[in-house]
């Protein structure tokens, strides 16, 4: 339960991307006949029609779940072209990730600049997230916590969580603060953000700037997970799993261990092989760990890896064990490595 560093982008679509946060809009194209008629739209210079158009390609609604990042680019170009705010932060989006064209992250803040002037929240953030990453400019989590608080000040939750959590890790120009953090965190869970919730209840697991309490750490995580939250079900998966603030239940951190893998959790999916290679709550199945293992390494965005680096002094007990298990570790443990820079 360390602090993670956020590899996430915004898109205003239909659909996630395994890296971004959330997205919105419900235009797309589910019958590719229906194609000629936008494209007649777009053609007579229907705006909406030509941004329909791009996250249509983006996303392969149409053809079968055929996607076309050229082609999506171009309609979004041609909603820019317009004054389409949406379409302008879409392109940064390609941009920054490389879809469709190389990745530029200079092209990606002028897009996304220029959707932000428009007020466009989901570029605000991108902003910000451009910065606290140091994608394209020095990385900075004070620009990028006055761009989260034009959001913030908007009442966008997913802003607090984000202001909340520069300030829980603190550096780059932004001083820790826990008593900050958790204030921010507070006002997005008055919103509804399980995020935030889910980062009190770290707060309370370790004990920063408040008295460890295990069991107010399960309440967050309780709240948190019954959102579907992955991070909290996980965590809650490792409360059984360690024995603290309950009694030490492998089976009942297995099913919430299973929870979160089912909602893409990578964490967990590491972990239920971790649990099946040791026999934890389960008949000791190598297979079986083997395969958690591939899922983890498969679904890891690069969101939770640092987690990982919590196991690593025992998984490095495998070395001198010749088998695939063995092997298919050290592949996790070497990407660990070479994300975290250990």
């Amino acid at each position: 339960m360390i602090k993670q560093t956020r590899f996430k982008f915004i898109l205003y679509c239909l659909f996630l991307l395994p890296l971004s946060i959330f997205c919105k809009g419900n235009s797309k194209i589910e019958d590719s006949t229906q194609i000629k008629s936008y494209k007649k739209s777009a053609d007579t210079g229907n705006v909406r029609s030509m941004y329909v158009l791009g996250v249509t390609y983006h996303w392969g609604n149409i053809n079968g779940g055929h996607i076309d990042y050229k082609e999506a680019m171009n309609w979004y170009k041609k909603a820019a072209a317009k004054n389409h705010p949406t379409s302008m932060n879409n392109i940064g989006v390609l941009y920054e990730r490389g879809l469709g064209v190389p990745k530029d992250y200079a092209k990606a803040m002028i897009f996304l600049q220029k959707s932000a002037k428009f007020g466009n929240n989901e570029a605000l953030i991108n902003i910000g997230i451009l910065y606290e990453n140091g994608h394209g400019v020095k990385r900075s989590y004070k620009n990028a916590m006055v761009w989260y608080k034009k959001c913030a000040d908007k009442g966008l939750s997913l802003a607090m969580n984000y202001i909340g959590v520069l300030y829980q890790n603190g550096g780059h120009g932004v001083e820790q603060n826990y008593m900050q953090a958790l204030s921010w965190h507070q006002k997005a869970v008055n919103r509804g953000n399980s995020d935030s919730m889910n980062e009190i209840g770290r707060f309370y697991n370790n004990g920063w700037g408040l008295i460890k309490s295990y069991s107010k750490a399960m309440k967050w995580y309780t709240k948190s997970a019954s959102r579907g939250n992955s991070d909290a079900q996980s965590n809650i998966a490792q409360l059984y799993q360690n024995g603290q603030g309950v009694k030490k239940d492998y089976k009942i951190a297995l099913k919430w261990h299973n929870k979160a893998a089912d909602n893409g959790n990578a964490f967990s999916m590491y972990s239920i092989g971790w649990f099946y290679y040791n026999g934890w709550g389960v008949e000791k199945n190598d297979k079986t760990a083997r395969k958690w293992f591939k899922k983890g390494v498969v679904n890891d965005n690069g969101q939770t890896l640092n987690k990982i680096n919590l196991y690593i002094k025992n998984w490095m007990k495998l070395k001198n064990k010749k088998n695939k298990t063995k092997t298919l570790y050290l592949e996790v443990i070497n990407k660990i490595k070479a994300f975290s820079g250990k």
